[in-house]
């Protein structure tokens, strides 16, 4: 597949953060001492008419429209709403914590390039309901889902032991040799 997820930056600064004097809220409206969310950029992808088999018997024939993905297209992850709170220590504990709420943007477009590789539809129109339907999927439903269980799990990176599980489970969903993280699938 041609088709890549980058992140840029790739690694978190604290300078990437925007000092606030109140303590920010997650989406859920907790309190917290840092926030990071994350911004997606997906490319036009091309699209072409592939001929299948359908049918039990296979002999009959039909197109579909699926996407290109032999093209150079790149999926952008960049952070998006960095926030700090002036009141609390800059730690390097907490800022990676932090990386793993970006690292799941990340995760989730490598799982996006999967699903798109794999959609075929008879109409552009259902072509553009399934690319919506599998973007919201991946970056909405099951990344939020994923950042509420990593903070419900590490009490918000508090609890050492488990920060390390779910940043060595982010090690492997990031190196290609893992599909789910703690068992939450993206």
């Amino acid at each position: 597949m041609a088709v890549q997820v980058t992140a840029n930056p790739t690694s978190l600064a604290w300078s990437n953060y925007t000092q606030t004097d109140n303590q920010p809220t997650d989406d859920d409206g907790n309190n917290v001492d840092a926030f990071t969310k994350f911004a997606f950029d997906i490319p036009v992808i091309r699209t072409h008419w592939v001929t299948q088999k359908v049918g039990f018997d296979r002999s009959k024939t039909g197109k579909l429209v699926s996407f290109n993905m032999d093209g150079a297209y790149t999926i952008r992850i960049t952070p998006s709403g960095l926030k700090v709170w002036k009141k609390i220590q800059q730690t390097a504990a907490l800022l990676s914590h932090e990386q793993l709420h970006f690292d799941i943007g990340v995760i989730a477009g490598q799982e996006l390039v999967k699903d798109l590789a794999a959609l075929s539809a008879p109409t552009m129109a259902e072509l553009g309901k399934a690319f919506n339907a599998a973007v919201d999927l991946h970056f909405k439903t099951r990344s939020k889902a994923v950042n509420v269980q990593y903070d419900a799990d590490t009490s918000h990176g508090a609890i050492a032991q488990k920060q390390k599980l779910w940043k060595d489970a982010m090690t492997a969903c990031l190196n290609g040799t893992s599909t789910t993280i703690m068992g939450l699938p993206f």
